[in-house]
């Protein structure tokens, strides 16, 4: 718990003030959001990792449900400000990997498509095709899941992400 809370912290504008001179303000306020992509999606990968390992009466309710969509949501809106800036944008496989592992409805797995379609496009990268077939096959094993076992099978989906860096 002390990582996230960690990770919650982290000043994305602070950290990106100081890499880049202020002279170059937008290219500031675009790494500050490549930043927070990351953040969102650590803290999502986090939870992530908690909830595995987790017993179900020692997962605190903030690890679940509502906050997750929330940063999901935050995560690929952050992303899609991004999108457009192909130099920012290729470097968001991970983090847009990690959005793909808590979309819950067809119009969220949509948008992940859309973004790994548009980081395709961008970088023609083969890291781009395995994510979105690792994705696929979750998401078709978690509509068809009893939920039985998940720990298991989040913990060998999350270490494939990984590879995805």
């Amino acid at each position: 718990m002390i990582m996230l809370d960690m990770t919650r912290n982290f000043d994305c504008q602070q950290w990106a003030s100081r890499v880049i001179s202020l002279t170059v303000s937008h290219e500031m306020e675009k790494l500050s959001l490549l930043a927070k992509a990351y953040k969102i999606a650590a803290l999502i990968y986090g939870t992530r990792i908690f909830r595995a390992f987790a017993s179900p009466a020692n997962t605190p309710i903030n690890t679940q449900g509502a906050e997750n969509e929330i940063l999901v949501s935050k995560l690929i809106a952050t992303i899609q400000l991004l999108a457009s800036d192909e130099m920012f944008f290729k470097c968001l496989i991970w983090p847009t990997f990690i959005a793909g592992l808590e979309c819950q409805t067809e119009n969220t797995r949509e948008s992940i498509n859309t973004l790994l379609r548009g980081l395709w496009e961008y970088t023609s990268c083969l890291n781009v095709i395995n994510a979105s077939r690792i994705l696929q096959v979750y998401w078709q094993k978690q509509d068809w899941s009893d939920n039985s076992g998940k720990a298991h099978e989040e913990i060998e989906v999350m270490g494939q992400g990984w590879l995805l860096i």
